[in-house]
């Protein structure tokens, strides 16, 4: 069976969001485990929240475009493997937004987005900070266990002749 390729538009948030999201996820884990000095740390840090910022209207393309679509590619009852791939592409989505969510409620000061423009801090009760904090937490490392499932999932396909990468090739 030959599977229908993804639009254009697509094709380029998945890459853009796959870029974007491993290099926040990895930068931060790799300043967390290294000793770098507190001006790298912060540096990184504002650069990440700045592209996350950035990245939220895409974001919100990117689900408004999965969901208009999806609602097509959903195959017949019965499909167990159609169906855990769409709770698996859902959960992905609903970790990315709460990790982009709880990122902007859990900043403490202003966010320069590459000098464009400014984010200010939206709490400041030390409570509610922290709440955000620990959601932000647990949805990167949920987003991150998720991220693994699919591309384990993509190489495993791979693997049993089915390519469904080329899908979302160029």
């Amino acid at each position: 069976m030959h599977e229908r390729k993804y639009c254009w538009q697509r094709i380029l948030l998945h890459w853009l969001s796959a870029v974007l999201i491993l290099w926040v996820l990895l930068s931060d884990l790799c300043v967390a485990l290294m000793d770098v000095e507190r001006s790298t740390y912060e540096r990184i840090s504002g650069f990440n929240a700045a592209i996350c910022v950035l990245y939220i209207p895409l974001f919100l393309l990117r689900c408004l475009l999965y969901r208009l679509c999806t609602q097509r590619e959903v195959g017949p009852a019965g499909q167990p493997l159609k169906l855990m791939v769409c709770t698996v592409h859902e959960a992905l989505y609903l970790s990315t937004a709460a990790a982009l969510l709880s990122g902007v409620l859990m900043i403490r000061r202003e966010v320069d987005v590459l000098g464009w423009f400014i984010v200010p801090a939206l709490l400041d009760d030390p409570l509610w900070l922290d709440i955000w904090f620990e959601l932000h937490r647990v949805s990167r490392a949920l987003l991150t266990v998720l991220l693994l499932v699919h591309v384990g999932a993509v190489v495993v396909q791979g693997y049993q002749g089915r390519n469904v990468l080329r899908r979302m090739l160029p």
